[in-house]
């Protein structure tokens, strides 16, 4: 059984691990490392059922953060910004976006983490369909297609 503190740092390392595949994304230089980045913000989101609370209710709505709940997405991953790879990707994406927010608005933890796996394979799709368009390796699979850390390419 997992002690107070262990579930503590499993929830602390989730949002710190969220938080900063968005920050790559807001702090990104035009197109560097994009499909890599895409690859680490997938890999983000398939692990939020980790550090999203396990009960429904109250306590899943109290314990997601707020600023997850309420921060737009970053700027490289909106419409607006040009985003390279197939449209189609991109609409699956948006979908699992939106799907991700209004999760989040309620209060059932199987729901929001249905959602970040969602969000997850459509950002890991984008990722590598557009290190196919750059000719690049996402550098991120081990053998047996289980994620391993993202090798980020020099700017």
């Amino acid at each position: 059984m997992t002690t107070p503190n262990e579930a503590f740092q499993i929830i602390n390392a989730g949002h710190q691990a969220w938080a900063q595949a968005n920050r790559d994304h807001r702090l990104a230089p035009p197109d560097a490392g994009f499909s890599h980045r895409l690859a680490n913000f997938a890999r983000a989101a398939a692990e939020a059922p980790r550090w999203l609370p396990s009960g429904s209710g109250r306590r899943a709505r109290m314990e997601t953060p707020g600023r997850c709940r309420k921060r737009p997405s970053p700027y490289e991953l909106r419409t607006e910004s040009g985003r390279r790879g197939p449209a189609e990707l991109w609409q699956a994406f948006d979908a699992a976006i939106d799907t991700r927010r209004q999760a989040l608005e309620g209060t059932d933890a199987r729901a929001i983490a249905e959602a970040f796996a969602q969000l997850a394979a459509a950002a890991r799709q984008l990722a590598v369909a557009v290190a196919a368009i750059d000719g690049i390796p996402l550098d991120d699979e081990t053998e047996d297609g289980d994620s391993a850390p993202v090798k980020h390419a020099a700017g």
